[in-house]
């Protein structure tokens, strides 16, 4: 894919060495994962700094660098600076999968306690009506019969924006979601395109992960106030 078109709606500060014909191959945010003609997301966690392995990923091939800060590297590449690069994560994962989850029918499901069973029993009522399902949460991802052991509830939004590219090759009817508090607020599920939302419960639980009360009522209730007018 063009880096042009890659990059399409994010908020882009300044950029440096840039060439709109050049062709980006794959997405990675973690160094090890870069391959040759892979743009590398540098990304400020809460322990590691991703710009702190730009050089690293430029010897394993990286073409392009998304940043917060311009990095002195050891040899010249294109850097683009944004103010969030995980929120920019987000939109050039859509993007160079081409948009999938806007293609398929997607439930997101967000609650303190009982996403999982809800999940498990909508896959289970989608099944027994003839549909093809897809299933992302915290025990489980499923493209039809393809199951793999989950990492997270809600993957990052590059892998998300892959499972869902999956699921759109493989015709699935329905794709059931769990929608993780982390998930929403480290932006992953920002350019999913949700036809159904629900939040099904709301207790003190994970209250030290974010702060305080009301800022864990905004990050969850955040999936049903910033769902699109017709879910």
């Amino acid at each position: 894919m063009k880096i042009l078109d890659l990059i399409d709606r994010l908020d882009i500060i300044e950029m440096k060495n840039y060439n709109e014909d050049l062709i980006i191959k794959g997405i990675a945010f973690h160094s090890l994962k870069v391959e040759e003609d892979f743009i590398y997301v540098a990304i400020k966690g809460y322990l590691v700094d991703g710009h702190s392995f730009i050089d690293e990923s430029i010897k394993r091939g990286a073409k392009a660098v998304l940043v917060e800060e311009f990095v002195l590297t050891k040899n010249p590449i294109c850097q683009i600076k944004v103010p969030n690069t995980r929120e920019a994560l987000s939109i050039i994962s859509s993007n160079f999968f081409h948009n999938p989850s806007k293609k398929l029918k997607t439930v997101g499901i967000t609650a303190t306690n009982g996403k999982t069973t809800t999940s498990f029993l909508l896959d289970e009522i989608y099944n027994r009506a003839g549909l093809r399902t897809g299933l992302i949460g915290s025990v489980i991802a499923k493209v039809e019969d393809e199951v793999t052991v989950s990492v997270l509830t809600t993957p990052e939004s590059l892998e998300l924006q892959e499972l869902f590219y999956k699921m759109e090759k493989a015709k699935v009817d329905r794709v059931l979601m769990e929608v993780s508090s982390s998930a929403l607020e480290l932006y992953r599920v920002n350019d999913i395109d949700f036809d159904i939302v629900s939040f099904n419960n709301f207790s003190r639980e994970h209250i030290d992960q974010h702060g305080s009360f009301e800022n864990y009522w905004q990050i969850k209730s955040s999936l049903i106030r910033d769902a699109k007018e017709e879910s």
